[in-house]
């Protein structure tokens, strides 16, 4: 048996995550409330931009501070149809080389879609594009 930090309760060990940096293997605090503190915890305003930043660095190596001076910069409009997000409560996407990995903007979804189905290829977008111009009616 073993008690928890936060509950006060003595619970079987079966009850506690297994931790190795522990003295009897097993975490402080049970499951349920690590799961409660965990919950709270990112419930939080400063959980949320951090987790963001996080994954701005991991997917695109830019911070979240570089998004949102891009964002500024294009006066929260797409880099292409010069829109702003048609989807409310969807940022601007960050468009990349798929190659290089190096960002270029934010767009939108439709534009970023657009681009994607079209494989970034300026060849195939080009050709699209004098198709559209030219198109027989």
């Amino acid at each position: 048996m073993k008690q928890c930090t936060l509950c006060k309760e003595s619970k079987p060990f079966e009850a506690f995550y297994n931790r190795k940096a522990s003295k009897d293997g097993h975490s402080p605090h049970c499951i349920p409330c690590h799961k409660g503190k965990a919950a709270e915890r990112r419930a939080t305003p400063e959980y949320k931009v951090w987790k963001k930043n996080r994954s701005l660095v991991y997917k695109y190596g830019i911070t979240l501070d570089e998004y949102n001076d891009m964002h500024y910069k294009q006066r929260g409009t797409c880099a292409i149809c010069e829109k702003p997000e048609p989807i409310k409560t969807q940022p601007l996407a960050v468009d990349h080389c798929h190659d290089t990995g190096k960002v270029r903007g934010l767009l939108c979804s439709n534009c970023n879609m657009g681009i994607g189905k079209l494989m970034d290829d300026e060849k195939i977008i080009l050709k699209a594009a004098e198709y559209i111009s030219s198109a027989l009616y």
